[in-house]
Formats: structure tokens, sequence, C-alpha cells
């Protein structure tokens, strides 16, 4: 993905200094690294409020090929999340605007991106209060791909990725063999002609992609599947495949955009890359899939709960799936016989479904917010 520098000037221009920092109030800092005596650049967003005492997560933000760091500052928009949130942003460069993340194509003695971004993850630890089991890598296109490459070679290092328009690369797809399981979040639209969702050239298809990490994860096997609702007329949707619970509470998550081009949801259009999808903003589901996994294995998130045509629950006992009916919406909670919650969320004012595939067998407690408590078997 290229944006053009004219059109960076131009939105620059129209937007003011602001739109580099998204109007946020923390510091976007340029900084350089020697590495393999090369002296590599990368810019640097520190959230407002940040003040060192408190540990924060930190998010690799990798821009496209032909790309720049300042450019995937602009069209990413993650700065904006990371003010909110209280994450570090690092937007390093590439040499030549592309990374090494393992095409067949590329030749001996091409940078070692790998090291190299293990090496500022490193500097960074030095120069800021970084929680090491929150550090995470995200990416358009070609940095998508780069994320897949630290995925597979640091995953002791990389607790959660996410790709936006990129895949696997030939090479890193035969080779790919993590020490732990990896949470993996690919948003990738069905018309992208750049990386064809169902493969090209050095380019693996996106569903043996999905297939490759559910099974490395060991999730169930098939999804839970849910819509996003069609807010914007721009030709594209959004359709969200969740694998979950996996082990050690990863999971698979595909948002899949149905005509989608190689853009960057909720982003502005690039001309001649397709459709961008507006019903999302990858920015933000990117940091909502972060924020749910760490090295340490404690899932923070909530149990999705979906719409269905089922006061009753059934069937109980249950391989994993519990339809409920006639409960009023509000949060709930899942224990186990010790006691323990082991999932939360919050039941709809309709018939939902709440999945429990992948939980050891035994009795559950379902617990509503109005006092009531539902007995719940699970069966292997």
């Amino acid at each position: 993905m290229r944006i053009k520098l004219g059109l960076v000037i131009a939105l620059v221009s129209l937007m003011g200094v602001g739109l580099v920092q998204g109007q946020a109030r923390g510091a976007l800092l340029f900084d350089t690294l020697t590495f393999d005596g090369l002296e590599r650049s990368f810019l640097v967003f520190v959230p407002a409020g940040y003040d060192g005492l408190e540990p924060i997560p930190l998010v690799l933000n990798l821009h496209g090929a032909g790309s720049t760091a300042a450019e995937q500052v602009i069209y990413s928009q993650l700065n904006l999340v990371s003010d909110t949130a209280g994450f570090l942003v690092v937007i390093p460069d590439a040499i030549d605007n592309f990374w090494n993340s393992g095409f067949s194509f590329i030749p001996p003695g091409s940078p070692d991106d790998v090291s190299f971004l293990l090496g500022l993850l490193d500097s960074m630890s030095t120069r800021y209060n970084i929680d090491p089991n929150r550090i995470y890598s995200t990416g358009m296109s070609n940095g998508g791909f780069m994320s897949y490459r630290l995925a597979c070679e640091a995953s002791d290092r990389i607790a959660a990725i996410a790709s936006v328009t990129g895949s696997m690369a030939d090479n890193v797809y035969a080779s790919c063999d993590p020490s732990r399981v990896v949470p993996v979040l690919e948003i990738h639209g069905t018309a992208d002609l750049t990386v064809p969702f169902d493969g090209g050239l050095s380019s693996t298809a996106i569903p043996d992609v999905v297939e490759f990490w559910r099974v490395h994860n060991e999730c169930p096997e098939l999804p839970v599947i849910s819509d996003f609702p069609d807010l914007e007329s721009e030709g594209c949707t959004v359709q969200a495949q969740r694998y979950f619970p996996c082990r050690d509470w990863s999971e698979m998550l595909l948002y899949r955009i149905e005509n989608g081009g190689h853009t960057w949801p909720g982003a502005f259009p690039l001309p001649g890359a397709g459709c961008t999808n507006l019903d999302i903003r990858a920015n933000v589901e990117v940091w909502k899939f972060f924020r749910r996994h760490n090295l340490a294995n404690r899932y923070t998130g909530s149990l999705t709960v979906l719409p269905a045509d089922a006061l009753r629950v059934f069937p109980n006992p249950s391989s994993g799936m519990f339809r409920l009916e006639g409960a009023s919406a509000g949060p709930f909670v899942v224990l186990n016989s010790l006691g323990e919650r082991v999932l939360e969320g919050t039941l709809l004012a309709e018939p939902t479904t709440i999945a429990m595939q992948g939980f050891p067998a035994g009795v559950y407690l379902l617990r509503l917010s109005t006092g009531g408590v539902q007995r719940l078997l699970l069966n292997p």
C-alpha cells in the first residue's frame, strides 16, 4: 500500500498539525536506532497521561510496501485509540520501504527485520515502562505479513497480532512453528486485488491462514458468525468469524469484508484500491482484540452472545452451545464448580446463544443480573 506524498501533504494542510497526532494529546516523536550497521528510523507515539509509574502495553504498527512510518500514522489513525486507551505505539520504517516478511523471492542478505524489531522492542523497554506481557504487532499489507512472521518466530515476545490486508508469505506458512498459541485477527476484503483473499503469488489464501491458526491454537472447528450492521452505503459489508475459546484462552478471528478492497477499514478511501469499509474502524477493532490477550494467558474479554431462534436453556446437557429463551437483557457470568468466573458478557433482549466449546466437561452455573441461576451441564 502506497499513499502518495502529495496526498499526505494535502491532508496535513487540510486538517492541520492535529492530523499527525490525530487530534490526540500525546506526543509523536521521531528517533533512530543503529542496527546491523544501519541507521533505522522510527516514530513513537506516547499517549497523554503517561508518567512511567505503571507499565503500559506496546503496539508495533507496521506500514505497507512502498509506504512509510509517517504515512502509516496518518492512514491507520491508531494514535487516536492509543491516546484514549493508554498504550505506546511504535511505527518503524523498513529498509527501502519493504519488510523482509519471509517471501521466497527475497534474496539472501536482505535485512533481518525480525531481529531489528526485537532489538527495537528492547530499546523501547529501556526508555519506557513497558509491560512485557502486552506487546503486540499490527500492520497494513506488507506490515501484516511481517506481523505474521513475528507471530511465527517471536511468539515468546509478541502476545497477539492483527493483520489488515496482509497474509502469510509462502515460506513463513510452510515453516511456521510458534512456541506457544498466538491470538490472531485478520481483516481482509474479498475483492482485494493486491493480496487476493484466495491467495496469489507467494501469498497464502486467507482461508488457509485462518485454518492454520485455528488448528495451532486448538480452537473449535466451527466459528461463531455475526454480521456487523451495514451502516454505510460504500458497497462492502463486514462479517466476523470468531473461533473461541481456544487453548490458553487464545482465539482466531476473521473480519471478512465482503467486496472490500486493499484498504484499512474506517480510513479515507484510496483511489484504485477498492471499497473502504466504513461500518467498522480497524484501529478500534485491532485494539479491542489486543486488549483481550497477553502472554500470561489471562483472558480479559467477555463472551460474545448472538441473536438466535432459540427462561429455558436447551440443549442441557450440551456439547458447547446453549440457547436461552426468556432471559431479560443484562450482564451475566458463568461460574465453574469451584465458583470461579470463567466467562462473562451481556445477554440480549432477544433469544441468545452462549458458546462454550472447548471448555472442560462438568457442571457450570449461569448467573443472571436479575438474580436467577441456571445450572449448565457441559459434556465432552
